[in-house]
């Protein structure tokens, strides 16, 4: 993802094709959220070949990756992860939550009953583990050694099948606000990292001293990288 990055950078003509087909996909499914779109009609949307699109994305499950990172970059970037103070922010996860909420097609292709996005969902699933990591246990998902890493992991795939429960189950209660999940969330994943020792020592400060430390998901560790062409940042 960082040499795309990189190529958009320095061709401003990648990063419009990569958005058109961006833009087509929404238009597509949005009416009535119905995400099964082919590469043809892709294509025919953006008004781009075929073989253009494959020298961008291997499938169309790359080209919702990148909309939910683009998705996930501008919703959380704002609302802040704090690293290593215990929790997150209140503001991000309440956010997240809420914006599931507010537009639950938009997930359904990785957190509904039938998963139409594999590549996306495993993208979803790390991108949530580097969070994990950052926020509750307070060093960055890669530095981690083998055990640490396959626990926040495994609270990470556990969380983001929660995630779908709160939203799509039939079981679920309505009434359940998204403030009051997001404090479910922090409840349920703190007793699951109380015992966790971070690999190395990592540096924290209080809001009080210096006020929240404020990092973007889509820099430093914040990235998801090994989603096929496309990783969530």
């Amino acid at each position: 993802m960082t040499s795309e990055c990189g190529a958009e950078a320095a061709d401003p003509r990648i990063a419009q094709t990569r958005r058109a087909f961006k833009t087509a996909l929404y238009d597509a499914a949005a009416p009535e959220w119905n995400w099964k779109v082919s590469v043809s009609e892709l294509c025919k949307r953006a008004g781009v070949s075929r073989s253009t699109f494959y020298q961008h994305f291997a499938a169309v499950d790359d080209v919702y990756t990148e909309l939910l990172r683009d998705r996930l970059v501008n919703l959380v970037s704002p609302a802040v992860w704090r690293r290593g103070a215990g929790v997150p922010r209140s503001g991000a996860l309440v956010a997240l939550f809420e914006d599931l909420r507010a537009e639950p097609g938009f997930y359904e292709p990785i957190l509904g009953e039938t998963e139409v996005f594999g590549n996306a969902r495993r993208s979803f699933i790390r991108w949530v583990a580097e969070r994990l990591s950052e926020t509750y246990f307070g060093a960055p998902y890669e530095t981690l050694a083998a055990e640490p890493r396959q626990r926040v992991m495994f609270i990470a795939g556990g969380a983001v099948v929660t995630m779908g429960y709160w939203v799509y189950s039939s079981e679920r209660d309505p009434s359940v606000t998204p403030v009051e999940i997001s404090a479910y969330f922090n409840s349920y994943v703190s007793a699951l990292s109380t015992d966790f020792v971070p690999t190395t020592p990592v540096e924290t400060r209080s809001d009080s001293e210096d006020g929240p430390r404020a990092e973007s998901p889509g820099t430093g560790s914040g990235g998801l990288a090994e989603a096929g062409s496309s990783g969530l940042r």
